[in-house]
């Protein structure tokens, strides 16, 4: 028996400081699942979860950036600050 075109759609919950959730729709990953083998679902999910991983550390690469942008917003608000 073979099931084509299951679709899966996973939503990546990312928290950041201050912003409220920013949900990441991985949408339409296209999955053929072989019953009687089993070996191409095997296939699809590792291909997934390489996918899913490299969107993490593209997460962990965005939630650096915010870190560094927040950290300067706060140097440039204590300058402000110091003017007054």
């Amino acid at each position: 028996v073979i099931i084509k075109g299951v679709v899966i759609h996973l939503k990546i919950g990312v928290a950041f400081s201050k912003l409220d959730f920013i949900l990441v729709d991985y949408l339409r990953c296209q999955i053929t699942v072989t019953l009687n083998t089993g070996a191409p679902l095997k296939f699809e999910m590792d291909s997934i979860n390489s996918e899913l991983n490299e969107l993490q550390r593209k997460v962990e690469d965005l939630e650096r950036e915010n870190d560094r942008l927040r950290r300067r917003v706060e140097q440039y608000e204590n300058a402000n600050r110091d003017e007054m």
